[in-house]
């Protein structure tokens, strides 16, 4: 399946796939047990699946925006059209989760961590030229799924993000570092306070009197830019949809899941989606550039942490 944040984020996304697959069992004589819940095509949907919750959790706040300075990005070139090229690779969750918790955090800030950890290998490969030319900054974006914080049944789009981020000028980071100020930056940035905030900020915009009567095709074209702008204030995305379960019967029925995170654009270059399914971790790292140099890195420090790693596949995606 393949959705637009228009529609929904991946947690909804997940519910329509959930759906379908469940329908598609009991239709193939496969009885779904009745503690697997999920979207029954025959019953109506509830009101609040169509919650716009960002609305109902909005709050007034005399607050500005805080300008965020470029991030580093990647200083490959880009493929030819059909570019977006998606390489799978399948972990262990159980070696993650104790490496994880050798540092005292969550899969998804170790994660984000060895990712930070691949980009300064790359930029400290770069030419001291390319260096002065591009950022020191390195910055990767990291959805949060806000029913975790706020109550809803909303099945529509309802994440934020948190930006973990390491400053070069102040020299070279060990792991060790990276993984600490990972792991108190994203517990800082969702704090309920300063999603509010984040709230606050994108809400407001919405019900601006004066933006609301601005023609769609305009707003369009203005939002077209203001997420080209936005991009350039992150060096990656590392967004994980959690572990899936289905429960036992309907679990060994299934292989995997992958989570394709949408196309980067020409700025960002390459993003990654994780999903847990039964005992392994299934990456999917999506590229449009000549180079695998970030997936060959971030790989290359999980197999030096005694972490296997197996490439399952690697497919293009007209786009």
């Amino acid at each position: 399946m393949e959705f637009s944040h228009i529609l929904t984020d991946g947690t909804g996304g997940f519910e329509f796939l959930k759906t379908l697959l469940l329908t598609y069992f009991e239709k193939s004589g496969l009885p779904v047990p009745d503690h697997v819940s999920f979207f029954r095509p025959q019953q109506a949907p509830a009101q609040e699946e169509y919650e716009d919750a960002y609305s109902r959790y909005f709050k007034k706040l005399d607050t500005s925006a805080v300008n965020i300075p470029r991030a580093f990005h990647l200083p490959f070139d880009l493929k030819n059209k059909p570019r977006f090229e998606v390489l799978l690779a399948s972990l262990p969750i159980d070696a993650l989760k104790q490496k994880a918790k050798e540092y005292g955090v969550s899969l998804t800030e170790y994660l984000s961590a060895v990712y930070l950890f691949a980009l300064q290998q790359i930029y400290h490969q770069q030419s001291l030229l390319t260096k002065r030319l591009n950022s020191n900054i390195l910055r990767i974006e990291v959805p949060v799924n806000l029913r975790k914080l706020y109550p809803t049944r909303s099945m529509r789009n309802f994440t934020l993000y948190v930006l973990p981020q390491i400053d070069l000028r102040l020299g070279f980071y060990s792991f060790d570092e990276i993984v600490k100020i990972v792991f108190h930056q994203m517990q800082l940035e969702t704090d309920k306070k300063l999603i509010n905030k984040m709230i606050f900020r994108n809400v407001s915009g919405e019900r601006h009197p004066f933006l609301r009567r601005v023609p769609l095709l305009i707003k369009s074209l203005f939002l077209s830019q203001l997420y080209t702008i936005g991009t350039q204030q992150y060096s990656g995305v590392v967004t994980n949809l959690g572990k899936i379960d289905l429960g036992a019967e309907l679990n060994k029925l299934i292989s995997h899941f992958v989570f394709i995170p949408p196309p980067p654009n020409k700025i960002l270059k390459v993003n990654c989606g994780v999903a847990g399914f039964g005992d392994q971790l299934i990456l999917s790292f999506g590229n449009i550039t000549t180079s695998r140099e970030l997936e060959r890195q971030f790989f290359t420090y999980l197999t030096q942490q005694a972490i296997p790693v197996k490439i399952l596949d690697t497919f293009q995606v007209e786009r």
